[in-house]
Order: C-alpha cells, then structure tokens, then sequence
C-alpha cells in the first residue's frame, strides 16, 4: 500500500478507483524500470551505441528513482510493483475486459486508451 501511495496523493487509504487511474503510470514506471535493469545486464562487451544507449536509459529512469527515493546506479528490485500491477489488474478486471470489449466493437473511450497504448507499444 504505501507503494501505491507514491503514485496517488493519498496520505491514508488509497481505494481501487485511484489504483486504475494511476495503472497507466504504474505500468510505464515498470517498464522503464526493466529497461534500467536491463543496462546493468548488458554491460560486458557493449559496443559504442549499446553503451550510449545504456547511459541515455539510466538517466531517464533517475528521475524516477529519485522521486521513489531509491539509489541510481544499482539494479532495482521491481518484485513489489510487478505484484501491485497484477493486483490491480485482478481487482479491476472487469473494468479492463469492458475496455477491451469497446475496442474490439470501435467505441473507444479515454480510460480504454490505457489498454490500447500500454508502455513498450510500438505506436
């Protein structure tokens, strides 16, 4: 819970509505997060654009980092936020499956672009 807390601004109890507004986000802060992860794994024989590449992927994530109050420069364990993601994916799963019906049906409303554009997509 208090990881959801950093993405919402509730000082208290964070409900499941403020969990699916925020998945989006959750779900891009993941995603860069394992590419960060990824620069660590990749350090060996990097070629020059691998290495460039590399530093331009921490630097983005350090914002991110910084504001969860976590360290730059050393893999993060991402096994809490993967666990948030799926929880709320579960909790609102019925909401997601609503999403996913209107974009098969062409009625495509601002919450449903979360499912559409989701973090890695190529657009």
């Amino acid at each position: 819970l208090e990881l959801l807390k950093k993405f919402t601004s509730a000082c208290r109890d964070v409900s499941a509505d403020s969990g699916y507004f925020q998945l989006g986000r959750m779900r891009a802060v993941l995603h860069e997060l394992k590419t960060y992860n990824a620069t660590f794994k990749a350090q060996g024989d990097q070629a020059r654009d691998d290495q460039a590449l590399s530093s331009y992927c921490r630097a983005c994530a350090a914002d991110i980092l910084s504001s969860m109050g976590l360290p730059c420069g050393v893999p993060v364990i991402l096994d809490d936020l993967e666990c948030l993601v799926e929880a709320i994916e579960m909790v609102c799963g019925e909401r997601m499956q609503a999403s996913l019906a209107r974009i098969a049906a062409g009625r495509v409303e601002f919450l449903d672009l979360a499912e559409i554009y989701k973090p890695g997509t190529q657009v």
